[in-house]
């Protein structure tokens, strides 16, 4: 019964996804990146530009981002032993998919990333892939605004793992 549930699901929400929504779109938001890092965990915030082309069923796009930078402090025994500004920035292409129900979507993404971040020992920039999701509200039929979570996959900096993920908030022109 539940496979059959579920299968009744699945086939509403995609036949709910709309053909119709082809076309151009541009946006921008807010940004956090979570970083963890070898000697602990730093928070960034900044600001991220958006665009692409929605074909009906795929959309391709392209983002932007970049933050003002965050004080990033290692302590040992409840004292600063270090105290550094972690800045961070991502060039990303993506595919995603956005399933309409009414005034709301949700849109799957995954992307190949450029990630660059300055303060962990020096400025480094490595390559990965990156999968998340948007979660919207049409306005009309042009202006929306959403939320989404991005994680951020198999980036070194200066050699070690540093594992992002950023939380957004923005608003979206679609022509």
């Amino acid at each position: 019964m539940k496979k059959i549930t579920l299968s009744l699901v699945a086939i509403t929400v995609l036949s709910v996804s709309s053909a119709a929504s082809a076309g151009a779109f541009v946006g921008g938001g807010t940004q956090v990146y979570r970083l963890s890092t070898p000697a602990g965990d730093a928070e960034t915030y900044g600001v991220y530009a958006q665009g692409g082309y929605d074909f009906g069923m795929i959309a391709v796009d392209g983002k932007l981002s970049a933050t003002s930078g965050d004080k990033y402090e290692t302590t040992l025994n409840d004292s600063v032993i270090s105290s550094k500004t972690i800045t961070a920035s991502e060039a990303s292409v993506g595919v995603s998919h956005r399933f309409d129900m009414g005034k709301f979507s949700l849109t799957p993404r995954v992307a190949l990333v450029a990630m660059t971040v300055d303060g962990i020992d020096k400025e480094d920039t490595d390559t990965g892939y990156a999968y998340g999701f948007n979660a919207g509200y049409n306005f009309n039929e042009n202006w929306g605004m959403n939320v989404g979570y991005t994680k951020i996959a198999d980036v070194k900096i200066n050699g070690n793992d540093v594992k992002p993920d950023s939380f957004n908030l923005g608003v979206q022109y679609n022509f």
